[in-house]
């Protein structure tokens, strides 16, 4: 290669500035020290600051590890390689079901394809996972308040209209509290008789041994759509409705003296509540223990009617006694583990590419996350595989302690469970405070603070059921109590002297109140035709016999049983109890 002369004096020229230049530039560098550090802590910041937003938004989040410890099922999975939660879910609730032991199946029948005016999807959706044929479109399913209202109330002007929904409403909920004639509330008796057919349907399928009832995701929609979350339940509220009407017709049986029917009646209440609790979702556990609440509310009823005979309740208290619990510990922790859990994972993995989904659930978990973690544009870049580590351990705690049968040893693991919220809520306000702490985090950290976030948000709450349960019991318990009072009455023409009369021969022991840690409190008039006898509920305050729905005056939380009226039976004034 032949290099020109031209070329020789360039590079000889640029050599001697060179040289001179840094000859220069080290002069004035010892001249200005200052200016000179202060130069060169600026280019470093500048490259940390270059290295950091390459760290925290330039790298793809990281890839999910389908674990154990992480996403906790492994298979199945979908195309994109994340295990499909709602799939695994209904293998494992369908395990041992068919459609012919199956009690959803006669319950689909009843509410039809379209409960509550979703789409015809949902109803083929719910067929196809059934096992069953899809039903048509037609048919003489439930009718709901709604429609019955607007074929009732059509060509009405909108304040007649509100004004009839609001009677019908008022009617209604005083159909299922207390005997009732046609004449009384013959909208409702109305609607009750356009309902035979689906009422008898469930009836059918409340005796039968299995129950499944599948998670159903919209056929369409965006990603916060296709979640377990967003599961449709439109039929599981529509029990409770069924469950009412029940309740309200056997009290017209019971104004007619139709003891056979009304029994029949508030018994497939009791069944129905059994079999809603066996769904996978908490919003089932706590429609089912409304049920099983309106079942205990006909059941005093029945129970104290003057005419009832002494049989009748004897053999219904035997019935009534040899039902399961409405939803054991035991239950109640599967039902955590396997439902809410899945349901919480598949979040966290949708978010690997869906950020922004955390977004439309954030009004669900009534938390926002510090600054910066979900909120920042662009968004930061976050191991998620560390966020499922901690919710998945925080669900094995709660799971523990939901399922512990040792009431000593489930109270300290409530305590360690209410310790551990406390010390998240912490670090949460403290990184509201300092959310620069976020920004430092890096991937790994930010993991573990959504983490955190999270379990707090979705988790701490799980574990405050157990009163619930106990409350379920305990209004079994009224059940079982007014049939023997009513029974004692019918025998010996007035209640008896003190709820010990009651033992042997009504009842195997005195009623015991879980929530006051003694018997129930119990009232008699001199004259033996009046009584008050209560728990004192779920908030552990005795409110002297008051309940949720006293008409006048203060009201309270008591799971009472009265009759007549004591003259000092609310004088006293109420009392906190310790738990």
């Amino acid at each position: 290669m032949r290099i020109s002369p031209g070329f020789i004096f360039l590079a000889s020229m640029t050599s001697s500035s060179s040289s001179e230049e840094r000859r220069t530039w080290r002069s004035w560098m010892r001249r200005h020290p200052v200016w000179t550090v202060v130069g060169g802590l600026s280019a470093f910041v500048l490259l940390l600051s270059i290295v950091a937003a390459w760290v925290n938004f330039g790298q793809p989040w990281p890839a999910i590890r389908v674990s154990r410890e992480t996403t906790y099922i492994t298979e199945p999975l979908k195309p994109n390689g994340l295990p499909d939660y709602i799939a695994a879910l209904n293998e494992m609730m369908r395990e041992g079901v068919t459609p012919e032991t199956n009690a959803m199946v006669l319950l689909q029948k009843a509410v039809g394809p379209q409960p509550e005016g979703s789409d015809i999807e949902f109803g083929h959706a719910m067929s196809d996972e059934l096992g069953v044929p899809r039903l048509p479109v037609g048919g003489r399913y439930f009718v709901t308040a709604n429609d019955f209202l607007n074929s009732l109330l059509a060509g009405l002007s909108e304040d007649e209209r509100r004004a009839g929904v609001e009677q019908f409403d008022e009617e209604f909920s005083a159909a299922y509290k207390g005997p009732w004639a046609r004449t009384d509330f013959p909208d409702i008796a109305d609607w009750i008789e356009q309902n035979r057919t689906p009422l008898r349907l469930v009836h059918e399928a409340t005796m039968r041994e299995e129950y499944f009832r599948p998670a159903i995701l919209p056929a369409s929609g965006d990603a916060s759509d296709r979640l377990l979350m967003r599961s449709r339940l439109p039929d599981v509220q529509l029990n409770s409705t069924m469950a009412k009407m029940l309740v309200s017709r056997a009290m017209w049986h019971l104004q007619e003296q139709r003891f056979s029917e009304a029994r029949a009646d508030l018994m497939t209440v009791h069944r129905l509540a059994r079999h809603v609790c066996r769904g996978w979702t908490l919003v089932e556990v706590f429609v089912a223990m409304t049920i099983e609440n309106q079942a205990s509310t006909g059941d005093v009823q029945l129970a104290l009617h003057p005419e009832l005979p002494s049989g009748m309740a004897r053999e219904y208290r035997r019935e009534l006694g040899e039902l399961p619990p409405v939803i054991t510990t035991e239950a109640l922790a599967r039902n955590v583990d396997r439902g809410e859990r899945m349901a919480a994972l598949e979040l966290i993995t949708a978010m690997r590419d869906r950020p922004d989904l955390w977004d439309g659930f954030s009004g669900l978990y009534r938390m926002k996350p510090p600054p910066f973690l979900l909120d920042s544009t662009p968004r930061l870049t976050m191991d998620l595989n560390e966020t499922l580590i901690i919710v998945n351990n925080a669900f094995d705690q709660l799971v523990e302690a939901v399922g512990e049968q040792d009431e000593s040893r489930r109270t300290a693991l409530k305590s360690e469970l209410e310790r551990i919220r406390t010390e998240r809520e912490k670090f949460i306000q403290q990184l509201t405070q300092n959310p620069v702490s976020v920004f430092l985090a890096g991937p790994h950290g930010r993991g573990v603070i959504l983490g955190e976030c999270f379990a707090f948000a979705h988790i701490h709450n799980g574990y405050l059921i157990h009163p619930n349960l106990q409350a379920s019991a305990t209004r079994l318990q009224r059940s079982l109590l007014a049939l023997a009072l009513g029974e004692y009455k019918a025998r010996h023409g007035r209640f008896p002297e003190s709820l010990a009369k009651l033992v042997p021969e009504y009842l195997d022991e005195t009623p015991f109140d879980a929530f006051a840690g003694r018997e129930w409190i119990y009232r008699v008039s001199e004259d033996g035709q009046s009584i008050l006898t209560y728990s004192i509920g779920e908030d552990r305050v005795d409110d002297n016999g008051r309940t949720r729905d006293e008409p006048t005056g203060p009201k309270g939380d008591d799971i009472t049983i009265r009759v007549g009226t004591l003259s000092d039976a609310n004088e006293e004034p109420a009392a906190e109890v310790e738990p």
